[in-house]
């Protein structure tokens, strides 16, 4: 068992042994129950949505150029709203 501190902000130190068994988890629903803080990890949003969009059917070659060409458009639509 290990044994930590709440800091002047509200903050705990979770140790390291224990960080490293969530496997990179960064977010926590936190609650108090019976006495006690449980952390229970959130999944991930890609994992929450995994299967609600269809793929795309195709991915394009030049995936720089077609984001650029985005970009592009974009600014000339704000530029025009204005």
């Amino acid at each position: 068992m290990d044994v930590v501190t709440l800091d002047a902000k509200g903050r705990v130190t979770i140790p390291r042994r224990i960080r490293e068994m969530l496997r990179g988890v960064k977010r926590f629903k936190v609650s108090y129950r019976d006495g006690r803080i449980v952390l229970e990890p959130l999944g991930s949003a890609a994992d929450r949505f995994y299967g609600a969009f269809r793929p795309a059917r195709r991915v394009p070659r030049d995936i720089d150029r077609v984001i650029g060409e985005a970009v592009e458009e974009a600014w000339r639509r704000e530029r025009t709203s204005t």
